[in-house]
């Protein structure tokens, strides 16, 4: 169940970034809890999580990794009878971190190129989203980086407050943060800024729609995102108070 961070917590450990985007203000009304949960990968679920997740409604998972870690990390839904598995394998351009970017550069830049250039992508991924019969993942590795982008977008075109999105997005440095410490023991040189969530990053993506684009609506209708995507979307999400 959702408590009052969001968080979905299940038995195994599993999932550590599991989380409702219910609960947010939006254009007529509030985001509707049990809809669509944001997550890291859905891998090495025991039985007794699976069954927890199908009790509450599961039907859909938007898998947004690419070929080689859904090869690596397979899905513990995959071929499941009941769970419908899209894989919106993410373009090359999305896997790469750009370790060797010079001094000062944060996320906030990398998330500004992943918009520039893969706007046909996120429009494809809410187009699935719009489409979804129940209780929906959307997930990549960690659930920060893709999915902070996806569902970031998904929470902007409802009219949800962009403090309330940058909000959001930082939680994931919070409930990630035991996994984020390991992996600076193994890997000392790893640039601190590819492991956070700092609200700046988020905050640079959405100044960067508002000037460019006038919005994160108009920018995902230029690239493609249609008007009955974003009924389905309010449709899915939005619960009138």
């Amino acid at each position: 169940m959702a408590n009052p961070l969001k968080r979905w917590t299940l038995k195994s450990g599993a999932m550590e970034n599991l989380r409702d985007l219910g609960g947010y203000a939006c254009e007529g009304g509030v985001t509707r809890y049990g809809a669509i949960l944001r997550s890291d990968q859905v891998y090495s679920l025991t039985e007794n999580d699976k069954e927890f997740l199908l009790k509450k409604g599961l039907t859909d998972i938007i898998d947004l990794r690419d070929a080689e870690e859904c090869q690596a990390f397979p899905n513990s839904f995959l071929s499941h009878k009941t769970v419908k598995l899209n894989s919106m394998q993410s373009p090359p351009i999305m896997d790469c971190i750009h370790i060797t970017k010079p001094e000062g550069i944060c996320m906030g830049d990398d998330y500004v190129e992943r918009i520039e250039k893969l706007g046909d992508y996120f429009a494809k991924v809410i187009e699935a989203v719009s489409t979804v019969s129940g209780l929906t993942i959307i997930h990549c590795m960690a659930g920060k980086d893709r999915t902070g982008i996806t569902c970031a977008l998904i929470l902007l075109i409802l009219g949800v407050d962009e403090r309330d999105v940058i909000a959001d997005y930082q939680l994931s440095a919070t409930f990630l943060k035991d996994r984020i410490e390991q992996y600076r023991i193994q890997y000392p040189d790893l640039p601190q800024y590819l492991s956070n969530s700092d609200p700046k990053n988020m905050e640079m993506l959405i100044d960067h729609l508002n000037k460019k684009y006038g919005g994160p609506l108009p920018y995902l209708k230029s690239k493609g995102l249609t008007d009955d995507a974003v009924t389905g979307i309010r449709t899915l999400l939005v619960a009138k108070e």
